[in-house]
């Protein structure tokens, strides 16, 4: 499944904090905003109180001397906004498709999609094509030998391919063919200030057929063909382990028409921004998983689907990346004020800790940085005012709140900063 809400994600608040905080604060506007957010009445303990900072998953208010902090287990007020503006959403991702992005970038709305297909044949600059070691009838080898092998035939100038090509041979135990697949986007085109929030990889299936009852599956791995534009039966080797995905689909999910793989956090994290996205296509369950499935003799398990030099790009190999650009200017600038900022900002500490300040400052950053530490830790600072402040962290949850409801998301947690010497907002 498409998660399109995480476009909504960190640096989308950071660069709209400004009216987020002016909807969910304004008269009229901050009740109706708050209700569709679903921090009001009960599902909030911030009543009526303004809200001075939010976050996909928290949001933060002073509360008499104490700041308080009320956070999700999952980013809530990501999927509220877009579930509740979908159709304002993809009109605007429309228009940055369309009009901004190409003509226009300074009226970007910043919702921008990447769509690449492998070059067809002669390639320029990507290729696919399928890799495989067959042994050939009667000299077939156990499974693990022929998983390990080091590939015996390529092809990158056919319309279609077997995505999933098992063969069992004559002998017993004895397997004769293993194929996969490779898949290779240019996707520099993206830039190193692109924030990418979801990536689609496509293959649009043709037909399937299972005599060996092997049920196998098939997930993304990434790849390193020796050549960015021909494959050789060397390259058979050259596909990773790691899913992309973490999520095969199954043997009873594949069919005709697109087959959509959508990346997990690790995936995304591997997309190439300045050059070429290289992945293949391996079964999970026995290829990858190096289990051999029950053998029977002479038999061949496959699903086929569609290459780039299928005519046109109707039916290609296809990767969609959903990003957003950051900017420069994305990072908060203070400007002189009669009172102290009573911002939240992280701390590499492990402790909330009282920052003084001999003048008004301008909190968070929008800068992040990293800081090696022996252990995780969070923790919520502020700088109210000058002065050394000292405080404890007390916290609260929703009642029979276990283990597994963090995980899953399904009950509210707040923390609250307490003490003396804190002054009141």
């Amino acid at each position: 499944m498409t998660h399109y809400w995480t476009a909504f994600g960190s640096l989308f608040f950071l660069l709209h904090q400004d009216k987020l905080l002016w909807l969910l604060n304004a008269p009229v506007i901050g009740r109706w905003f708050r209700r569709i957010l679903r921090i009001s009445g009960d599902s909030s303990s911030v009543g009526s109180l303004k809200i001075d900072r939010i976050l996909p998953n928290a949001i933060f208010w002073w509360q008499g001397d104490k700041q308080v902090a009320e956070f999700r287990t999952h980013a809530k007020f990501s999927k509220r906004l877009y579930y509740a503006f979908r159709p304002l959403w993809w009109t605007m991702h429309a228009w940055d498709w369309c009009i901004a992005d190409r003509w226009v970038p300074e009226l970007s709305f910043g919702f921008a999609t990447l769509t690449k297909y492998p070059d067809a044949d002669p390639e320029t600059d990507t290729v696919d094509g399928w890799v495989n070691h067959d042994y050939g009838a009667g000299a077939g080898q156990i499974w693990s030998t022929l998983r390990n092998a080091a590939g015996t035939g390529a092809g990158d100038a056919g319309a279609s391919a077997e995505f999933i090509d098992i063969a069992s041979d004559s002998g017993s135990g004895n397997w004769r063919r293993l194929s996969r697949v490779i898949t290779l986007f240019k996707t520099s085109s993206l830039t190193g200030s692109a924030v990418i929030s979801d990536a689609v990889l496509s293959a649009y299936g043709i037909a399937k057929d299972d005599p060996l009852s092997a049920a196998p599956d098939l997930d993304v791995y990434v790849s390193a063909p020796a050549s960015d534009t021909a494959l050789a039966a060397g390259d058979y080797d050259s596909i990773g382990s790691t899913s992309q995905t973490g999520s095969p689909i199954t043997y009873a999910n594949l069919s005709t028409g697109y087959m959509n793989w959508t990346f997990d956090a690790t995936g995304r994290s591997g997309i190439s921004k300045t050059g070429i996205s290289k992945y293949g296509f391996r079964n999970a369950n026995h290829d990858v998983a190096n289990s051999a499935p029950t053998w029977s003799a002479s038999l061949h398990t496959w699903w086929t689907a569609y290459l780039a030099d299928q005519g046109g790009t109707t039916n290609d190999p296809k990767l969609v990346v959903t990003y957003t650009i950051s900017s420069p200017s994305a990072s908060p600038s203070g400007s002189p004020s009669g009172s102290p900022s009573k911002s939240p900002s992280a701390s590499p500490s492990g402790s909330p800790s009282g920052s003084p300040s001999g003048s008004p400052s301008a909190s968070p950053s929008a800068s992040p940085s990293a800081s090696p530490s022996a252990s995780p830790s969070a923790s919520l600072s502020a700088s109210p005012s000058p002065g050394n402040a000292i405080a404890t962290v007390t916290g609260t949850a929703t009642a029979t709140i276990i283990e597994t409801d963090v995980v899953t998301g399904t009950k509210t947690i707040a923390i609250t900063l307490n003490g003396d010497t804190w002054i009141p907002a």
